[in-house]
């Protein structure tokens, strides 16, 4: 098989998302469609469910490091769950297996990764500084609250409707657990910078999201 086949979905064929964060396309995608392609060719009988575990052990292997204030290892684990997250989906679409309880299992065990990504670095870059345990939490508050703003005022389907080069979720995890943490070992920038420019960034493209979405939605109507 060429490369560009690799890439292209072949006829009755429809696993690959043509809409998605910028992350997803250029970087996700990039390492999980051959890794997807690669498990069809060896007629793999791996159930997707089985991959979603996988991905959350990789998630919660990350927030154990980010605790144990191994930044480095934490982002590797990171990142592994990140594009782990994306083959499950892809693997179950092409196989046919998608399932409520496959869906329910995904979206649980982000929330639990993402809460253990967040008590990590809370715990390792925050509670430890004196006079800075209240500054990760303001942060990590303020992170929920504009994801409550995107579930009710915005909806989960807003990809139909933002073009994908936008600041998503995915862009703010990569910085938040990926970019931020590595600055810190690298040059030692504190991890707040870094957050609370993740945080405003993330408020900026929400509010912005909002008034793209209503003005299709009600053109739609």
């Amino acid at each position: 098989m060429k490369l560009k086949d690799v890439y292209t979905e072949q006829p009755g064929e429809d696993f690959i998302r043509k809409r998605d964060c910028l992350v997803a396309l250029y970087w996700h995608n990039l390492i999980s469609i051959p890794i997807v392609r690669l498990m069809q060719k060896l007629k793999l009988k791996v159930h997707p469910n089985v991959i979603t575990i996988i991905t959350i052990l990789f998630g919660l292997l990350a927030g154990y490091f980010f605790f144990m204030n191994e930044l480095v290892y934490g982002a590797i684990f990171f990142t592994l769950n990140m594009v782990s997250d994306t083959i499950d989906g892809k693997w179950a679409r092409l196989t046919g297996k998608m399932t409520k309880f496959g869906k329910k299992l995904d979206i649980t065990g982000d929330r639990i990764c993402k809460i253990s990504w967040y008590f990590g670095i809370w715990y390792s870059q925050y509670y430890h500084v004196k006079g800075f345990w209240w500054i990760g939490i303001v942060l990590i508050v303020a992170h929920y609250m504009l994801e409550l703003f995107r579930e009710k005022f915005i909806g989960w389907d807003f990809y139909k409707y933002v073009h994908h080069l936008y600041y998503s979720p995915f862009e703010d995890a990569y910085v938040t657990f990926l970019l931020a943490p590595l600055l810190t070992v690298t040059i030692h920038i504190p991890h707040y910078y870094v957050f609370s420019v993740a945080v405003m960034l993330l408020c900026i493209a929400y509010i912005r999201c909002y008034f793209v979405v209503k003005k299709k939605k009600m053109t739609i109507a």
